[in-house]
């Protein structure tokens, strides 16, 4: 296994202590929800194309029971209440108009006329909300 892989989806035993808060049918899409907002600084969607190596990794932290279909609701209620919950636990704050602010002169300063794909300039932008800890829902 990639040392890389096991950083990015490697769960710590707060994480472990705080997923195992939900029930166990849940508990596998909110371990892929925090990591994946650890690692990208933005929550996956039901587009993401997860590998079964993923979520085989962060089952085998869970406790092995691994389901036979993952069926996580991305779009739920549910899964709504998860992120912000995740947003909570990891101590991230909402964006204020003055984070919009710093990240648009930071975004101007730093990457006008040096980037040529808008997803790249957006990636670039969650990876500066991750390092402020800083959460700008969709």
């Amino acid at each position: 296994m990639d040392q890389t892989f096991s950083l990015t989806w490697e769960l710590s035993f707060d994480d472990l202590t705080f997923i195992n808060g939900y029930n166990t049918r849940t508990r596998l899409g909110v371990a892929l929800q925090l990591k994946h907002l650890q690692h990208f600084g933005y929550f996956a969607d039901e587009d993401i194309q997860v590998g079964e190596e993923v979520l085989n990794y962060l089952s085998d932290q869970l406790g092995g029971n691994r389901p036979v279909t993952f069926d996580y609701n991305f779009q739920s209620r549910s899964a709504r209440r998860h992120m912000m919950e995740i947003v909570q636990y990891l101590g991230f704050e909402r964006m204020s108009d003055k984070n919009r602010t710093q990240l648009a002169h930071w975004l101007r300063c730093e990457y006008c006329g040096h980037v040529n794909a808008v997803e790249e300039l957006i990636s670039i932008a969650y990876l500066w909300c991750l390092e402020k800890k800083v959460f700008a829902p969709s």
